[in-house]
């Protein structure tokens, strides 16, 4: 640095000489020319020395050279970024550094406009900083946020001194880099939260308390324990939160003296009398100079240790009174613990059998087990619920279930096992007897299982469908019967609904709420209704349903009977009825039907007519109060001539109502169900009072015109049946349909 100033004075000094050469050249110019040799030869002196001085110029100027250099040098390879601004923000100067961090070559930022690499926020808070620089003409720092070239943001710290350059103002910056610096920041920031949110996330108390015994800072668990807010907490005296203030006090002092306080037992008291037992621990506060400020404490709450320690003791009292027998053994195998429940299952007392070795209880037989039971449990293993046999005190075997334990020491040594055992023999014998329960059970489950299949066989081959259903009408169940009556497999009803398979159409509403309600009440309804297949088809069908009661399902099953056919039958009989029923209630003939015990069940009007009466009055009587005595046995006669399918024509006297006796010509009919047996009988009759004189031949005739009318009435039953009182309708139809 110092050749460098040394060769500027040299050169400085040099340009003068030259100038001061010109001056005089100009000036001291010869007006004749007898002085020109003179001047010559001056001005080759002169020239001479202005060689000599040029030469020595030539020297100096590599060392300015290089001191210029090597500060062009410093400048453009700074660690920190560099740039120069004229008056209008434009970027004159700039060094690699400063170009490095916003990305881009230097070329491209001289004659940019430094503002185009902020965004408007901080384009005017540079705008105020340069103000700020020009009025206090000194340097000015502030925190900018530069936009890079990729678009990224780059925090920044910017130095702005203004230069007055040929009347000029110009402004030198140095710019540096915020990023490191803010990492750091924000890394301190998050360890100082991190830090406070385990202090606030703590389940034990924290708090500090200055010298004068106020406390100074409390956590969330604090406030919880004391009923205070933190707020509420600073600046008051800390002992006051204790049960015994003057006990918390001792500890503060002694932890000031101390420096430490460990497991200082004390009671913090809310301010809704909740009392919650701590162990306080405490160290102290020091500042910079090592002066102590005060003491952080930490209280923990050992309500939960106190519970588990008299958990402990009751756990001990029902290890010292359990049924079970608890034992613990050395690693040698003796019996060091023996409580109540070994003396009873075992038969020994604590007195007798501590200290002896275990191999007194074993049974023979797993004796081969033992060592390996005993280094399982060395390797700090359990067994859980293992099934064997011991010896009692009395020579007997028990069964017993044992689990083992390891047991360990403070240091985590295997110092000995722990034995639980069980009574068993009870569920032992149960379990014998189980077993042999259980093979008959299985001989009766295979044979009920072949029944089972067979009946379900059987259910398959049962013409009529037979469908069950859950207790939201799910089909479960669909047998080959149900496949031919909807044309629907069983694997496409299965589990799909009701509704979506085939629907429902009740022949009335009553019909409908009368299921319902027989389902209700008695679980069982049967009845007629149309069901709508999927393709639309209407079949007339009765149906059986039975309501499912049990345990784990719930439903309905149900037998479908096609009865499409038969209700077309009926429909044709209705009719025929109908025509029939016209022909009996206006014939010329008397007809009357009698019951098993020769009640009247039925006359049609000519027939209560020939006799005088209502058909209300004969309904209900006996027959044979119309009948003439001596024909009372002729009708019963004839009767059971025409069971025998002998000629059943015959004649009867009946009595009229006003006394007098008419003659009829009868012809009968028993009526009998499958079994033979006499259910009745239907009967139709001719007045003859005015034919008895007729001749012979005339009767004959008669007799084949009747033999017409019986063939008539041999076809009339149907038509006959739903005539006679609904008694007699249901008797027919439980009989003859």
């Amino acid at each position: 640095m110092t050749n460098g100033m040394r060769g500027d004075k040299k050169e400085e000094k040099i340009v003068k000489n030259s100038a001061n050469i010109s001056k005089i050249f100009i000036k001291d110019l010869p007006p004749n020319p007898q002085d020109l040799d003179q001047l010559f030869n001056d001005f080759q002196n002169h020239q001479t020395k202005i060689k000599q001085q040029n030469e020595e110029v030539l020297k100096i100027s590599p060392e300015l050279k290089s001191s210029v250099s090597r500060y062009q040098n410093l400048y453009e390879f700074a660690p920190s970024g560099h740039f120069t601004l004229d008056m209008n923000e434009i970027i004159i100067e700039v060094n690699f550094a400063f170009s490095d961090l916003l990305g881009e070559k230097k070329i491209n930022l001289l004659g940019k406009k430094f503002t185009e690499y902020l965004d408007s926020i901080f384009s005017e808070k540079f705008h105020e900083h340069l103000k700020e620089v020009i009025k206090s003409k000194s340097a000015q720092i502030c925190e900018l946020e530069l936009i890079k070239k990729d678009r990224n943001k780059l925090n920044v710290q910017l130095k702005t001194i203004p230069l007055f350059s040929n009347e000029k103002l110009e402004f030198k910056n140095a710019i540096l880099d915020l990023t490191k610096l803010k990492e750091v920041e924000e890394k301190y920031r998050l360890s100082a939260r991190y830090n406070r949110c385990l202090i606030e996330t703590s389940l034990d108390p924290l708090f500090t308390i200055a010298t004068d015994e106020t406390i100074t800072d409390a956590n969330h668990a604090t406030e919880k324990a004391t009923g205070f807010s933190r707020d509420e907490l600073k600046g008051t005296n800390f002992s006051k939160y204790f049960t015994d203030p003057k006990k918390a006090q001792e500890g503060f002092w002694q932890a000031l003296k101390k420096e430490k306080l460990k497991n200082y037992s004390l009671e913090i008291k809310h301010r809704n009398g909740h009392i919650t037992p701590v162990l306080s621990n405490a160290t102290v506060l020091k500042d910079k100079s090592g002066k102590i400020i005060g003491i952080f404490v930490a209280a923990r709450d050992i309500s939960e240790k106190i519970r588990s320690n008299e958990k402990i003791k009751q756990l001990a009292n029902i290890v010292k009174y359990s049924d079970d027998a608890i034992i613990g053994k050395s690693l040698d195998g003796k019996i060091t613990s023996w409580n109540k429940g070994a003396e009873r299952i075992f038969g020994y007392s604590a007195e007798e059998i501590i200290g002896k070795h275990v191999e007194i209880l074993r049974y023979p037989d797993i004796n081969g087990k033992a060592k390996d039971l005993i280094q399982m449990l060395k390797e700090g293993k359990r067994l859980h619920n293992f099934e064997t046999a011991r010896f009692r005190k009395d020579g007997s075997k028990i069964d017993v279930s044992i689990s083992c334990s390891p047991v360990f020491n403070s240091s985590g040594e295997l110092i000995g096992t722990s034995t639980i055992a069980r009574d068993i023999s009870h569920r032992k014998n149960a379990e014998r007897k189980l077993k042999k329960y259980q093979k008959n059970l299985e001989k009766i489950v295979k044979k009920r299982t072949k029944e089972v299949e067979f009946q379900a066989h059987l259910l398959e081959q049962v013409r009529d469908a037979i469908i069950v259903t859950d207790d939201e009408n799910r089909i479960k169940y669909w047998n080959k019967g149900a496949e031919q009556l909807y044309h629907i497999k069983s694997d496409d009803a299965i589990g799909k609904y009701r509704d979506d398979v085939f629907k429902i159409k009740w022949l009335s509403l009553e019909d409908e709420k009368s299921s319902d309600i027989h389902l209700r009440k008695r679980g069982y309804w049967q009845g007629e209704n149309v069901h709508i297949k999927h393709n639309g088809e209407k079949i007339c069908v009765e149906s059986t349903i039975n309501k499912i009661i049990h345990a784990r399902d719930k439903g309905f099953i149900a037998i479908i009977r096609d009865i499409s056919e038969r209700k077309e039958i009926e429909n044709e009989l209705r009719k025929s009825e109908e025509k029939y029923r016209s022909i009996v209630e206006k014939s010329r003939s008397g007809v009357f039907l009698t019951d098993s015990t020769y009640k009247v069940s039925y006359v049609n009007p000519r027939m209560a007519e020939m006799l005088g009466y209502t058909v209300k009055e004969m309904i209900g009587k006996n027959i044979f109060d119309f009948i003439d005595p001596e024909g009372q046995d002729k009708f019963i006669k004839h009767l059971r001539n025409r069971k025998e399918g002998l000629d059943n024509i015959y004649e009867v006297k009946f009595l009229n109502k006003n006394g007098s006796t008419q003659w009829m010509l009868i012809s009968t009919n028993p009526l009998l169900n499958i079994k033979r047996k006499y259910l009745g009988s239907v009967s139709v009759m001719i007045d003859i009072n005015a034919r008895k004189g007729v001749e012979k031949v005339m009767i004959e005739e008669m007799k084949e015109k009747d033999q017409d009318l019986l063939f008539i009435m041999s076809n009339m039953m149907e038509a006959i049946k739903p005539l006679i009182n609904q008694k007699s309708r249901e008797d027919f139809k439980g009989k003859f349909t």
